[in-house]
């Protein structure tokens, strides 16, 4: 049984938490979260974009809880640290267990700024643990098919593709998701996930026009069109929508021979448009990314494996695309690599 040492209880905190929960080779071993209620087992004030079962009291018995995440530093029974903090933080504690030894998961973003990124990964090549940014949208059943598929070109050259991720507004602990400083705003947390699968599966576009809405919380809804030779790819997201507004994640890719189309609020989400207008409904996995991300880190651990998935390079130029989109809001202004 491998134990897992969980650090941060927000939201993701927790989905992290119930993909353990439902595992039998892998449990919770020790928790580090700085509220009181929830170290105890009041996780009532835990939000998201994302609706579920609200949690209320939850059974800690057995997990080793501290306050002060200094303390599972070291620890020999752990045999990986997941990290979902709020992004300024996730610099200065991955470093500190990376330092230690462990092996780490990360929640994405990875850092606020392109030279935080490079500096922790510098430091994470120096160091032998494994570690791995959680992008989860890389995993997540139908977006995985679809990048396998374009890749492989199953449905001809992409004529062009948009991409949409829209959310109603997100506060977490101590509000910081509205403190541009530390969260980048909805252009690096929610945007990211868009702009990451569309470098990762186009490549880095040889121009990018973006326009946003700017506001004291940072840009909170961005309209970017990224340009490559021959396509375009376009991107909409934003947290600015009203609260009985539910999270939304989609995608329409076009191809030559079909129209590769998925859309979270619709059942069954994914689909395949054929030209000759026959549809097909692809068979995928009814897991989420989160389960399929952390399946894979296990997979790693247990055989002491070096994470290959996500290159270094992939990261930093997520980063650095979105440090152009904000460029290119603020200017008004196409910008180029």
């Amino acid at each position: 049984m491998k134990k897992v040492a969980l650090v941060g209880l927000g939201f993701m905190g927790k989905m992290h938490y119930d993909v353990y929960s439902q595992r039998k080779d892998a449990k919770v071993y020790a928790i580090a979260e700085q509220d009181k209620r929830k170290l105890k087992g009041d996780w009532s004030s835990i939000s998201g974009n994302i609706k579920g079962n609200k949690p209320a009291a939850v059974n800690l018995k057995g997990i080793k809880m501290v306050a002060d995440y200094h303390e599972l530093i070291g620890d020999k029974n752990i045999d990986w640290v997941d990290i979902c903090l709020p992004t300024f933080m996730h610099k200065k504690v991955a470093s500190d267990f990376l330092k230690a030894g462990h092996n780490v998961l990360v929640e994405k973003p990875v850092c606020p700024t392109l030279k935080d990124a490079r500096e922790l990964l510098s430091l994470k090549n120096k160091n032998k643990g494994t570690f791995m940014i959680a992008q989860c949208i890389r995993f997540w059943p139908g977006w995985n098919w679809a990048a396998e598929a374009i890749k492989k070109k199953k449905y001809g050259k992409v004529m062009h593709a948009s991409f949409k991720r829209v959310s109603p507004p997100v506060l977490g602990w101590k509000s910081w998701f509205r403190d541009p400083n530390k969260s980048g705003g909805a252009l690096l947390d929610l945007h990211i996930h868009d702009v990451d699968f569309i470098r990762w599966v186009f490549g880095k576009p040889q121009k990018i026009l973006a326009s946003g809405r700017k506001g004291k919380t940072g840009i909170s809804h961005i309209y970017a069109s990224y340009l490559y030779k021959g396509f375009t790819v376009c991107a909409e997201g934003g947290w600015d929508m009203p609260a009985s507004y539910p999270f939304n994640m989609y995608f329409s890719i076009v191809c030559e021979k079909a129209t590769l189309e998925y859309d979270l609020s619709k059942n069954p989400p994914f689909t395949v448009f054929l030209n000759g207008g026959k549809t097909i409904i692809p068979k995928i996995k009814t897991t989420t990314g989160w389960q399929e991300e952390i399946d894979y880190f296990i997979s790693l651990i247990k055989g002491n494996k070096k994470q290959t998935f996500i290159k270094d390079r992939e990261v930093l130029d997520t980063l650095a695309i979105i440090e152009k989109e904000k460029q290119s809001i603020i200017t008004g202004k196409l910008k180029g690599f």
